[in-house]
C-alpha cells in the first residue's frame, strides 16, 4: 500500500475512500503517529489514504476527478 493523499479530517478521508471503493479500488485510511512539530495541534485528525501500489495511477485519476467535482460543487 502506498500513500496517495493526506487529509486534515477523517470525514474527508472517509468520503474519498468510499468513492475509490465504489470504483473498485481498495483504499485504507491510516492515522498519523508522527507529525511535524508545527502541526502537532492537528495530530489527532490528520490521516492518510493509501491504495495498492499497482492501482496508484488509476486511483490518482479517480481522486482528481472526485476532488474537482467537489470543488465545483462548493463554487456554486
Amino acid at each position: 500500500m502506498v500513500k496517495i493523499r493526506e487529509y486534515k479530517s477523517r470525514k474527508a478521508a472517509d468520503s474519498a475512500s468510499s468513492y475509490l471503493m465504489s470504483k473498485g479500488i481498495p483504499a485504507v485510511i491510516k492515522g498519523y503517529v508522527v507529525v511535524p512539530k508545527a502541526l502537532e495541534h492537528l495530530k489527532d485528525s490528520m490521516v492518510e489514504l493509501t491504495v495498492p501500489e499497482h492501482l496508484f495511477d488509476k486511483a490518482a485519476a479517480y481522486l482528481s476527478e472526485y476532488e474537482s467535482r467537489i470543488e465545483n460543487n462548493h463554487k456554486k
